[in-house]
């Protein structure tokens, strides 16, 4: 059997160089015990760092009392080893070049362990995407480990004047991905890489529509897009997208039929001409050239989507995640627990170390709870996202879709026991004009914006073809 990678060497060569300065600890300080290959090795970085953190001298002295008073000496190598790996050290200024072999060992022992484990499980188990996902996770996992999360702070300026430079080429001016909605584009200046962008409404104000159209857009403008669906179903997306982008009827697209009345008041349905065939035809197609991916799967957990995200970036690029939505993603190991609270709070979290890892922007759609029903003014705001638990902290961006159109339907005013015709008539008056104002209209309700102004934009809404329009450039 072949022996596993390692570089005892350049473990001994860091351990006696932090032994000697203790100062070389800090370039090394992410190395943890188990990227040690030899056992002895790693129990004295466990000392060293131990020591270390706590403000406390490790040197070879204070180790050899540790360990005698621990009654572990000669399982730590003895005093002798420790005086061996002190004539083994290298310089202070070689430490980060030693942790990095060790680490790069115990990753190509970490990659060996991991096929072993996918090998076992792909024999053991009638799952093979779990085992699949199970070694995805692990993957990532090592990638996260590395020593790569500090920088010197030039090098952040240099990445932020390169993409102030990359933005003022574009002659949209946006720093991010595009929504398709130029009023909303001027806030946000797009969909900005690692952000968490929260879209929160009540059910049938278009969550779905408003996420497709920001999809949609996206992928016109060229950029790598995936739509993850944990309701609806991939051919219900298709319809819509067929609706909103040919346009035709939402109902025609998804039944092949538009439907009408006859003299008697009966439903009747009439084929949808060639034409919408071929205006259809001539969107999908055009979508086909475009990178626009729908993952439709149920029960999704945070770990499942990002191995979608990963396996998309991985083949072809990536520049847009969108989750639909936030109440069917769940944590395992809360699965059982009556504390939604706790479980969103885990999600949230996690959702925004998504984006930041794989540095794209992830729009999160979330369902609102009923509060704003009890106000008279129905426009949510941020104490209306359900089981919020840490949302609001964790995004960057909060924003609601609002349709006071929708409520106004609901809400035709009624004559008041004893009122008077002329005051009944004036709130008639005032009631009418308020509808032919929300007519076609939906709000985009920005309540955090990490990066920008806050406030509301207003943008269109086709409900024949279940589809939002761009308002500002309608009126224009």
């Amino acid at each position: 059997m072949s022996t596993p990678p390692s570089n005892v060497e350049a473990e001994q060569g860091l351990l006696g160089a932090v032994l000697a300065n203790n100062r070389a600890f800090d370039d090394a300080a992410w190395l943890r015990a188990e990227h040690f290959y030899d056992p002895v090795h790693a129990t004295i970085w466990d000392v060293i760092a131990a020591r270390v953190n706590a403000g406390r001298l490790a040197d070879a002295v204070t180790l050899r009392d540790h360990f005698e008073a621990e009654g572990t000496l000669e399982e730590a190598g003895g005093a002798g080893y420790l005086a061996r790996l002190l004539a083994a050290m290298v310089s202070p200024t070689l430490a980060r070049d030693y942790a990095q072999a060790i680490f790069a060992t115990w990753h190509r022992r970490r990659l060996i362990e991991i096929a072993a484990e996918l090998g076992r499980a792909a024999f053991e188990t009638a799952d093979p995407v779990a085992a699949q996902e199970a070694a995805e996770s692990e993957l990532f996992a090592i990638a996260e480990d590395r020593d790569d999360h500090a920088s010197p702070a030039h090098e952040a300026m240099s990445q932020a004047l390169e993409s102030a430079i990359a933005s003022a080429a574009r002659p949209d001016g946006l720093v991010g991905v595009t929504t398709g909605f130029r009023e909303l584009d001027d806030a946000l200046g797009g969909l900005r890489r690692g952000d968490m962008v929260v879209v929160g409404a009540r059910p049938s104000m278009g969550k779905t529509a408003l996420a497709l159209g920001f999809a949609a857009a996206a992928a016109a403008a060229q950029h790598r897009v995936l739509f993850v669906s944990l309701e609806m179903r991939r051919e219900k997306i298709g319809a819509r997208l067929l609706a909103g982008l040919t346009p035709i009827e939402s109902e025609a697209a998804g039944r092949g039929h538009v439907r009408g009345r006859d003299g008697t008041g009966r439903f009747t349905y009439e084929p949808i001409g060639q034409g919408d065939v071929d205006r259809m035809h001539a969107a999908a197609r055009a979508m086909a050239e475009r990178r626009f991916v729908i993952d439709e799967c149920r029960q999704r957990t945070v770990a499942q989507v990002r191995a979608a995200a990963r396996r998309m970036k991985r083949r072809g690029g990536l520049d847009l995640v969108l989750i639909d939505y936030l109440g069917l993603l769940r944590v395992p190991e809360l699965a059982r627990s009556d504390n939604r609270t706790l479980e969103v709070t885990r999600l949230s979290g996690e959702v925004k170390a998504m984006a930041n890892d794989l540095g794209v922007p992830v729009v999160l759609l979330s369902q609102l709870n009923r509060a704003n029903m009890q106000r008279d003014d129905k426009r949510p705001n941020l104490a209306d996202l359900r089981d919020s638990g840490s949302i609001e902290q964790d995004a960057d961006v909060v924003m609601f879709l609002h349709r006071e159109e929708y409520y106004l339907a609901r809400a035709r005013p009624n004559r008041k026991p004893g009122e008077a015709d002329d005051k009944f008539a004036n709130r008639v008056s005032a009631f009418a004009e308020a509808e032919r104002d929300a007519r076609g209209v939906a709000e985009i309700i920005i309540d955090k914006n990490r990066d920008g102004p806050t406030g509301t934009r207003r943008i269109a809404w086709r409900a024949d073809w279940s589809w939002f329009t761009d308002l500002a450039a309608t009126e224009a």
